[in-house]
């Protein structure tokens, strides 16, 4: 996740906060920074939790308002932790646009040749095939990889 606290913010190269939850995978975040590939430095859980404060609301208040619109639609949904409840203004569209966009963009991805073509496709939900974009997209799949490749070489 994104390390939303005030230190990162200006970090152009990203800075993520990591959970681990086994210590498999600390000694495998610890071995990493033994050999320099990557940095660690340990949190509160507290500033963890305020680093996403504004995620988890959003997220939070997004499921109630789908769960409202399913349910509105006759849509069974999962029992969740959240109350159906929905919500209005620029957000409510934004949380319904998201949705649609999740519903279609495996198909449209599927369907489309190029990535101008699924973005061009996936226009009406807010995507935009203008070139920055493009290029933005294509340096974080390009970094993605990068990364995914370091991990699976040292494994």
């Amino acid at each position: 996740m994104d390390a939303w606290l005030p230190e990162y913010t200006s970090d152009s190269l990203g800075t993520n906060l990591v959970v681990t939850r086994s210590s498999v995978a600390a000694d495998i975040l610890n071995d990493g920074a033994h050999r320099g590939e990557v940095t660690l430095f340990p949190e509160t859980p507290a500033r963890v939790a305020a680093s996403q404060s504004a995620v988890v609301k959003n997220k939070t208040e997004g499921l109630a308002h789908r769960l409202w619109v399913a349910e509105r639609n006759g849509v069974e949904t999962p029992r969740k932790r959240v109350e159906a409840m929905g919500a209005e203004g620029k957000e409510a569209q934004l949380w319904e646009t998201q949705a649609e966009a999740s519903r279609v963009g495996p198909q449209a991805w599927r369907e489309s040749g190029t990535l101008e073509e699924f973005l061009e496709r996936m226009r009406p939900y807010g995507y935009s095939s203008a070139a920055g974009n493009q290029k933005q997209l294509r340096g974080r799949l390009s970094n993605f990889l990068r990364k995914l490749l370091r991990v699976v070489r040292t494994r």
